[in-house]
């Protein structure tokens, strides 16, 4: 088989199985809510109590303040969703109307959320943890 024929049916492939996937419905990013965050992260942290969840504009994030003080994010990655601890090396930062997170780590450097909210930014922007609300 020539590299040309071989070439051709390998992206073929690639694009019937994209396709497949996509008009599956797989692709499609399911928006979190209020419960779908609290359910994910009671899965992965059982011990990590949430005092309240702020969600994205887009819905695909949500950011919650734990009773300790601590800070979780959970999001959709995927078909996915993924929770992560905001320890004392992640830094976030507001630029407009978004949120970027830096976690400072290989695996996920930077994230940005939309987040139009102003007082949403500043809350959690600010150095010390906010009281549950």
């Amino acid at each position: 088989m020539s590299l040309a024929i071989f070439v051709a049916v390998v992206v073929i492939g690639i694009v019937v199985i994209v396709a497949t996937v996509h008009l599956s419905g797989l692709s499609r990013h399911e928006p979190l809510d209020s419960g779908t965050a609290r359910a994910a992260w009671s899965a992965e942290h059982p011990d990590a109590e949430i005092a309240r969840v702020v969600l994205s504009d887009d819905g695909r994030a949500a950011l919650l303040r734990l009773l300790d003080g601590g800070r979780g994010l959970v999001w959709t990655f995927g078909a996915d969703v993924v929770t992560r601890i905001l320890d004392e090396r992640t830094t976030i930062t507001s630029r407009e109307d978004r949120l970027i997170i830096d976690f400072h780590d290989a695996a996920l450097p930077r994230l940005t959320l939309p987040f139009a909210d102003v007082r949403a930014q500043n809350d959690w922007t600010a150095p010390t943890a906010m009281a549950a609300e």
